[in-house]
């Protein structure tokens, strides 16, 4: 406001005065007396009056006001983190009121307008005071992530009012070797990857994946860190989740981890894990379906996308994701698992009560023991390592009934429980694991009471005679734990067909092998050897040439009740050339990747739960139907 006085002969008028203001857009006046008050609304020229009697007087009011800020040197594209403009001295920005006069002594602040990535962070002295010609100079600026259509935002708060404007677009451009790029895996790139294990040479030297642009691996917050990445040894990056509840937690026991990680050791390959110091919440249903329904996955379900969202942080290019939860898919009271959508390998509805579900080909994977806990049923040791290797096996494109037969979805993902497939991928040998014998062609598995009853110097042959390659059961109760390998199949064996089944090479195996093979022949499953030894596949006593045998007179040894089934079989494990043939670990180019944010589904392998015990073998604690 402006205080205006009526004056005569140098006195304020003492009488009564009219005043007037000719633009009233541009200012007000308010008094009855000598002195007035005008209220400034906008620039422009006004005329005030002011009448008493026969006299009159008058004076011009000129309002000037700051226009908004005017960027005279403009940000330009710039590498991820180097000065915005440099060469130039930085952002330029000059204030000036509406008559086109500088405004000097103002503060004017600069941030982020457009965030193409959302991620950017502007750096630098980020408020300046303009000089006497109205400028604003900005030498430092910096934007820590790369992107497309950034713009600046120059605001200041003069007494005018606060004022803005918006910069042109620009870009902030990546540096350093484009290999970094999250965006460049091997699968899809021209980037080396020497190890073929889905990380490319780029990442695994550097130690990371390059995020932000900027050309380095500093921290966990601009880059996928990749601790000990080895560009001559295959790495496995895996972070995993379990849910808690106020009466049970679903965490993973350690020795589990451990256990894994020797098998994959035993074949050159690091598993790396990460997990999360606490447990996040409960949901009675985890789903791999980004789409899942409530008529299938109850009222309580969370999807793994959204447990993406909220606790994978920013490892998606480089991490498989594990979750350990209550249920997956559906609750494992089978209420709703009529209501389900068949899965797109095998046709077949969701199993209630399954110890895990998985990406076929892909990164995700979930853990569900639901069942044991619901039921106050312990978690063996062997159940937890067999699942969780399962399940990542289901991740590198692993099926129920090995990969022996290209092309065929039957055989190789929904055929299961071949004697002649030793492998956690086969349920027989998830759930009921693998065992080796006391001898080659014996079915006495090995007695323990610790996991150094398991190996070496305990064990002098054999596969357990490796350091940390077998362990010791820990619920079969004193006396009667047994010595296992949570593996996939290290042998390849004979394939069967069960109208052709020569009972005198039983699976064929190599003189030395020790694994007890699992079969069924009627009441139940039966233990055989694994080394050529004869299996008498039909329980008769006899050991003979079964070749042209017909119809219910066949053994039906994978319980399919088909009685002539063809059951072809590799190992998993197998190489040519330095390469695991039957692993996918470039995970970054599957359907389940793709899947990890909105987007198609992924098809999903599911463990099913079975009980199937040898007559007179302990009793091994498996998850009812």
């Amino acid at each position: 406001m402006l205080q205006f006085s009526a004056l005569i002969n140098g006195e304020i008028v003492e009488g009564p005065v009219t005043w007037s203001s000719s633009n009233k857009a541009v200012a007000t006046v308010s008094g009855k007396s000598g002195t007035a008050t005008a209220t400034l609304l906008a620039g422009g020229t006004t005329t005030i009056a002011a009448v008493h009697g026969r006299q009159k007087a008058s004076t011009t009011l000129s309002v000037t006001v700051a226009v908004s800020p005017i960027f005279t040197v403009q940000p330009a594209d710039s590498n991820v983190s180097a000065v915005i403009d440099g060469s130039s001295g930085g952002v330029k920005v000059v204030m000036l009121d509406n008559l086109g006069d500088p405004l000097p002594s103002q503060s004017v602040t600069i941030s982020i307008g457009t965030n193409p990535p959302g991620t950017g962070t502007l750096s630098g002295t980020l408020t300046q005071t303009t000089d006497s010609a109205g400028t604003a100079s900005f030498p430092d600026l910096k934007i820590d992530w790369l992107g497309t259509g950034y713009t600046l935002v120059a605001s200041a708060n003069p007494s005018s009012g606060a004022v803005s404007s918006t910069s042109a677009a620009f870009n902030e451009l990546r540096v350093g070797d484009a290999c970094l790029a999250p965006d460049m895996p091997s699968c899809s790139s021209a980037c080396a990857d020497t190890d073929l294990d889905g990380l490319n040479d780029a990442w695994e030297n550097a130690g990371g994946v390059d995020l932000n642009g900027d050309g380095l691996i500093n921290d966990s917050l601009h880059d996928v860190l990749l601790p000990g990445a080895d560009p001559t040894k295959p790495d496995i990056y895996l972070k995993y989740d379990y849910m808690s509840a106020p009466t049970h937690s679903h965490q993973p026991p350690e020795k589990a981890w451990d256990q894994m990680r020797a098998m994959f050791a035993a074949h050159g390959i690091v598993l790396h894990v990460v997990a999360q110091e606490a447990g996040i919440a409960e949901h009675q249903v985890t789903t791999l379906d980004p789409d899942a329904q409530s008529s299938c996955a109850g009222d309580d379900f969370v999807t793994m996308q959204q447990l993406r969202k909220e606790n994978f942080g920013n490892l998606q290019p480089a991490y498989h994701y594990m979750v350990f939860a209550h249920d997956s898919t559906t609750p494992n009271d089978a209420s709703l698992a009529m209501n389900c959508s068949a899965d797109a390998l095998c046709l077949s509805k969701p199993a209630a009560g399954a110890t895990g579900i998985a990406d076929v080909f892909g990164d995700d994977s979930i853990i569900s023991f639901g069942y044991n806990v619901d039921n106050n049923q312990p978690i063996s040791i062997e159940l937890w390592s067999g699942v969780m290797m399962h399940e990542l096996g289901h991740n590198f494109g692993l099926g129920h009934g090995s990969l022996a037969d290209p092309g065929n979805t039957f055989q190789e993902y929904c055929s299961n429980y071949k004697p002649n497939y030793i492998s956690v991928m086969n349920y027989d040998y998830e759930l009921n694991t693998l065992v080796p014998a006391s001898a080659p062609g014996a079915v006495t598995p090995i007695s323990c009471a610790t996991d150094a009853d398991c190996g070496p110097p305990a064990i002098a042959s054999g596969r357990c005679s490796n350091l940390s390659s077998c362990f010791c059961t820990d619920d079969l109760g004193a006396g009667k734990d047994v010595c296992y390998r949570p593996d996939y199949a290290e042998d390849q064996l004979l394939n069967l067909n069960e109208t052709m089944l020569d009972e005198n090479v039983g699976v064929g195996g190599r003189s030395s092998l020790e694994d007890i093979v699992w079969y069924y022949a009627g009441a139940g499953t039966l233990p055989g050897a694994s080394n050529g030894t004869p299996i008498d596949w039909n329980n008769d006593g006899n050991i003979s040439n079964l070749t042209g045998c017909v119809g219910l007179d066949c053994p039906d040894i994978n319980n399919s009740l088909g009685h002539s089934d063809q059951l072809d079989t590799t190992a998993d494990w197998t190489q040519v050339n330095g390469q695991f043939i039957h692993f996918n670990f470039q995970f970054q180019c599957t359907p389940g990747y793709q899947n990890d944010v909105a987007g198609s589904k992924s098809s999903g392998a599911r463990s099913r739960p079975t009980i199937k015990v040898p007559p007179g073998w302990p009793s091994k604690l498996v998850i009812q139907q």
